[in-house]
């Protein structure tokens, strides 16, 4: 087999737009080749055709790492150009630069931006952001063309103290927002009553 490859290598022209990828020897997509294929095709998806080489029998194990893969949390992002945006098939994934307090992160833009990770529309607020907890946000938005989505940030610590967000936006069903727009308004009147018995 490898005699092939070999013949190959020497014999073909060389085709500038196209990359080869290969982990493992098709057995598995992991560590830097899993990396450099998310760079290139977030970075360049349209200059470059992208190959990667797996086995037969691993080939549904391979499918599903791309699909449902997860973020490592620890080395955080630094700047607005290191933060990560991911599509799922289901929802999409943002991580934020680090901000000195929550309260700083909490009226940065891009964190409680809305866009539809489908079409890529700015979705518009039916619910804006309210906190469900010390450090969670919820809201409700609505795209035109996809229908509701429910947005949900939970607010890290970084290994230096600052604070980072986590982002997901999920398509859901009407029942499903307005179960969000009454679960507002259950924290709103437990909040009057611990109010009033203070």
């Amino acid at each position: 087999m490898q005699t092939y490859y070999i013949s190959k290598y020497y014999k073909l022209p060389l085709k500038n737009n196209v990359i080869l990828f290969e982990s493992k020897h098709g057995a598995d997509l992991a560590g830097n080749i899993f990396r450099l294929t998310e760079y290139v095709s977030k970075n360049f998806r349209n200059e470059y055709i992208m190959y990667l080489t797996c086995r037969p029998d691993k080939k549904q194990h391979i499918k599903t790492l791309l699909k449902n893969y997860s973020i490592d949390y620890y080395r955080t992002p630094k700047n607005r150009k290191e933060e990560v945006y991911v599509v799922f098939d289901t929802y999409s994934k943002y991580i934020s630069r680090e901000f000195a307090t929550k309260e700083r992160a909490m009226k940065d833009r891009e964190v409680l931006s809305t866009r539809c990770y489908l079409c890529g529309n700015p979705a518009k607020k039916k619910l804006r952001w309210f906190s469900g907890g010390s450090r969670l946000y919820y809201s409700v938005s609505c795209c035109e063309e996809h229908g509701y989505l429910k947005g949900k940030i939970r607010l890290k610590k970084a290994e230096n103290g600052k604070v980072f967000a986590v982002k997901t936006l999920k398509l859901v069903s009407s029942e499903e927002a307005e179960g969000i727009r009454e679960r507002k308004e259950h924290i709103k009147e437990k909040r009057k009553k611990k109010a009033l018995q203070e």
